[in-house]
């Protein structure tokens, strides 16, 4: 239960996350803000996420507060900030103060629930932060369809920001009667256990491993945050398409995503760490250059599917090779809040690539980062054969 509270958690978050984009045409109308000022406001949204990730492990160590605990506060600070977006939202200052608090909250959640889900697991296996991150694509999917609903209705979004408080809420409460025997302020002592079985991995390959984790971590968002923002609007220029047959190209990238993460659930755990992503980085590289090369618009669509399957493993495969190798929530936590900064990233990227009028730039980009990214995670893949084996060495002597 205790696992499904906190699957639930990152259906929430992913909500709350994704609440502003469908509704920015109807803010717009009614705020008098401009349309292109969303797009800052997503990144700062997504910047004081990292904040949270990059500060809260080092925090939670120094304090041993609970993942359980920021968890629980994390929901509840989306929550209000749901609800007083649709009473106060109404100038430039109160979305840019009330986009803060949201993205700090919204990277409480993730990164603290995400780590709690790799603790629970066994260290070879990434079944369940893949299931997880289903979840978050579920999350992710509904939000833009509720707003479809709601808007059916002749609601408001200040009325539909309510809506997606009491998914929230209610999210809140499963979770606190999922987990009102875990939320103490300090750690149990089992998790202070845990805790002191920290790898001290201080070597040099311990910190060449690490710094490549991040490299690999902000590469690969890039590409998801890129593709997620861009697709669209790219498949709608180049073959000249409708909006709607445009959006299949979206719809069929988060397809593969959420379709291989639920794959990689059913193969043996000793397959879904390093095998997985060095399969998804090579199949991922295939596909950004089958995308270029594609001579129609229903090629590059499957193709798109494709990009899609090779992605899907490697964000939650990242955090727990971190989480296998390091034992360190702090670690962890740093890497979620690169994740969080690529992903701040990669949409401004896309904005300066097509604003300078080149698509054909965007397409070499996506397969750059993905070639970079494969060369990265080659690297990481021998790095850590070499500090495995020192390791190894190291229990003998002992």
């Amino acid at each position: 239960m205790k696992m499904t509270s906190l699957f639930l958690t990152l259906s929430a978050f992913a909500i709350s996350a994704n609440a502003v984009p469908p509704l920015i045409s109807e803010m717009v109308a009614t705020t008098g803000i401009e349309a292109p000022n969303f797009g800052f406001f997503i990144f700062i949204q997504y910047v004081a996420f990292s904040m949270v990730a990059f500060s809260g492990g080092y925090l939670k160590k120094k304090w041993r507060i609970s993942n359980y605990l920021i968890v629980a506060i994390g929901l509840g600070c989306i929550t209000f900030s749901l609800i007083s977006g649709g009473i106060f939202l109404h100038s430039y200052l109160s979305l840019l103060i009330w986009v803060i608090p949201l993205g700090l909250s919204g990277g409480a959640v993730e990164t603290f629930a995400s780590i709690e889900i790799s603790n629970l697991s066994s260290f070879d296996s990434s079944k369940n932060l893949c299931l997880s991150q289903v979840f978050y694509s579920l999350g992710a999917f509904s939000a833009p369809q509720i707003v479809y609903f709601c808007l059916g209705f002749d609601m408001g979004w200040k009325s539909i920001f309510f809506i997606f408080s009491v998914i929230s809420l209610l999210a809140m409460i499963f979770f606190l009667f999922s987990n009102r025997h875990r939320l103490k302020l300090t750690q149990s002592t089992n998790e202070l256990h845990l805790q002191t079985k920290e790898v001290n991995f201080k070597s040099q390959n311990g910190q060449n491993l690490f710094i490549l984790l991040l490299l690999i971590m902000i590469c690969y968002v890039i590409i998801e945050s890129l593709s997620a923002a861009w697709l669209s609007y790219i498949f709608k220029h180049k073959f000249h398409l409708t909006t709607k047959d445009a959006a299949l190209a979206l719809a069929a990238f988060w397809a593969g995503v959420t379709s291989s993460r639920l794959i990689i659930v059913l193969l043996p755990s000793r397959l879904t760490l390093w095998p997985t992503i060095l399969v998804s980085s090579v199949l991922l590289s295939v596909a950004t250059i089958v995308i270029l090369l594609a001579p129609g618009h229903i090629a590059s669509i499957i193709a798109v599917g494709l990009m899609g399957v090779a992605a899907g493993p490697i964000w939650p495969v990242i955090i727990m090779i971190s989480s296998s190798v390091f034992r360190s929530d702090k670690k962890t936590a740093i890497i979620i809040g690169m994740g969080a900064l690529g992903f701040a990233v990669g949409p401004l990227l896309g904005s300066l690539i097509i604003n300078a009028g080149s698509i054909q730039m965007f397409h070499y980009t996506q397969i750059l980062v993905s070639l970079l990214l494969l060369l990265l995670i080659i690297t990481a893949y021998f790095v850590n054969g070499q500090l495995s084996n020192a390791y190894l060495d190291h229990s003998k002597l002992i």
